[in-house]
């Protein structure tokens, strides 16, 4: 090779490898960093934010380690050190706000159930705490046990919160979950402890339905003899239970109480009685009649509303209506004032939906929409006039980000992972497979990052959900099996398969 020619390609080479350091060395193109197991399996650093009913306080879980902390703070005073709760014998799992000064806290430890044979498992339990966690108590108070075996299982359960009662200041519905009461729905005083049962236990009710009052007004009741079916029952003026509907699992018919409105003989029912996807309806209660659709959608099913149940002149208002779409109870607002709330928090939260295609299952037909695919928010915890909120900020490849709306300020809380490098975890989309008989079925495919993994062709993992009677939703995937797999330069698709619900009654009875 001619000197001057080898000067050269000594020189072009020299130049190349100072662009690809100045690449290497900008963190604008440095390569993602994939997450550490350690990572993916730790606790979040902060979770489970919570605002009080009158905005005075914010309470939130802090991870420790293998443990949890419940750190609370003053809303007018976020900058001082919050009060800290901990619990020393069973570890913390979740807190919530039930009345201004009192916290529901879920906690759990591992518990070994001897029977026949020792089976490792976990008992979980739920406890009343005041705001500087001075006074912890079970929310129910049991009778003595009258054996051992009974003794061991008032130890292993705990009471459910039926309704939280927001107008009332003190009381709280529970239902019981163990011995000869089971069942039975009482009504709590969460600073005295006293209770009283307002319903006894039937062997075969699944659960009951509150009026915008707090009383109890509908129920539902299993019977497995011969033909499964549901009943569901509305309580009367005189206090005593009526059919209304059947819902047989054979025939995929199903009618269901999902409220009340202002008016407490028109409750809200949802129902695919004669459809292929479930829609709202009024339901004229004296009548046994339907009324009309309070809402539907062409292309998922609806599953519920939200309800201000707040005392003041929005009382019933329906503010905003639920259907199963691809992130699952994915919310439409209907009331202006959230349709402004929500309208300022995507402006600042710079949320964009994008271009998306909807394929029915049902029919095969295709819908061109917008839908908030790689960014989304949800209503975490508000007041009832809405003057402090807290949002979460999320994406299916986005762990959690905690912002505090108050005063006019949108601020950031806190995130979840903040350890994770999003970069690495790689791109999710919502599509669809036709299979050999026809039928479109819906789908979640997450792709790994060109700039970890290359352009691809990628191993790939089919990941399908448990159930069948269950869907995946197009979420952060907080088990971290898909973070993982992605991170580790797998596609992973996650079929919504025959049998998966929340689609059409033609995908669910497909399973069959």
């Amino acid at each position: 090779m001619p000197s001057s020619l080898c000067r050269a390609s000594k020189a072009t080479l020299a130049s190349l490898a100072l662009v690809l350091l100045s690449l290497v060395s900008n963190p604008a193109f440095a390569r993602p960093t994939p997450p550490t197991i350690e990572q993916l399996a730790a606790f979040p650093a902060m979770s489970s934010f919570t605002v009080s009913p009158d905005g005075q306080h914010i309470a939130a879980l802090q991870a420790r380690g293998e443990d949890r902390v419940i750190l609370v703070w003053r809303t007018d005073a976020m900058n001082a050190p919050p009060t800290v709760l901990s619990s020393t014998q069973m570890k913390i799992q979740t807190v919530q706000f039930v009345k201004n000064d009192v916290l529901a806290v879920q906690l759990w430890q591992p518990y070994d159930y001897r029977g026949e044979r020792i089976i490792r498992t976990f008992v979980s339990k739920l406890y009343f705490t005041d705001l500087e966690g001075r006074n912890w108590r079970e929310p129910l108070p049991l009778p003595r046990a009258t054996s051992d075996a009974e003794e061991e299982a008032q130890a292993r359960t705990s009471p459910a919160v039926l309704d939280i009662l927001p107008n009332d200041p003190d009381h709280v519905l529970l239902v019981n979950n163990v011995g000869a009461n089971a069942g039975d729905v009482y009504r709590v005083n969460v600073h005295t402890n006293q209770a009283e049962r307002i319903q006894r236990a039937d062997e075969r009710v699944g659960g009951y339905e509150t009026d915008l009052t707090g009383a109890l007004r509908a129920r539902s009741r299993a019977v497995t003899t011969g033909a499964p079916y549901i009943i569901t029952e509305f309580r009367n003026a005189s206090g005593v239970w009526e059919e209304h509907f059947r819902s047989y699992a054979r025939d995929r018919d199903l009618t269901e109480v999902i409220g009340f409105t202002s008016d407490p003989n028109i409750a809200l029912i949802r129902t695919n009685v004669g459809r292929d996807k479930a829609a709202i309806y009024e339901y004229d209660v004296a009548a046994h009649a339907r009324r009309d659709v309070v809402f539907e959608h062409r292309m998922f099913e609806a599953t519920t509303v939200r309800i201000d149940r707040n005392a003041g002149p929005n009382f019933g208002e329906i503010v905003g209506v639920v259907y199963d779409g691809p992130r699952g109870n994915d919310v439409r607002w209907t009331a202006p004032r959230y349709q402004a709330l929500d309208q300022a928090i995507r402006t600042a939260l710079n949320i964009t939906p994008e271009p998306i295609t909807f394929v029915d299952p049902a029919n095969g037909d295709r819908v061109n929409s917008r839908y908030d695919s790689n960014l989304y928010y949800d209503l975490v915890s508000a007041t009832p006039d809405l003057s402090t909120v807290i949002v979460a900020l999320e994406g299916p490849n986005r762990p959690r980000a905690y912002y505090l709306l108050r005063n006019g300020q949108l601020n950031l809380l806190a995130e979840t992972y903040p350890q994770l490098d999003r970069a690495a975890l790689g791109r999710t989309s919502w599509t669809y497979y036709r299979a050999r008989d026809g039928l479109d079925i819906p789908a979640i495919l997450t792709t790994p990052s060109p700039d970890l993994c290359g352009p691809g062709p990628y191993r790939s993992v089919i990941h399908p959900h448990g159930g069948p009677w269950a869907r995946d939703e197009m979420r952060f995937d907080y088990s971290m099996w898909v973070p993982l797999m992605a991170s580790r330069c797998m596609a992973v698709l996650q079929p919504q398969y025959r049998g998966s619900d929340g689609f059409s009654r033609r995908l669910w009875t497909a399973g069959d």
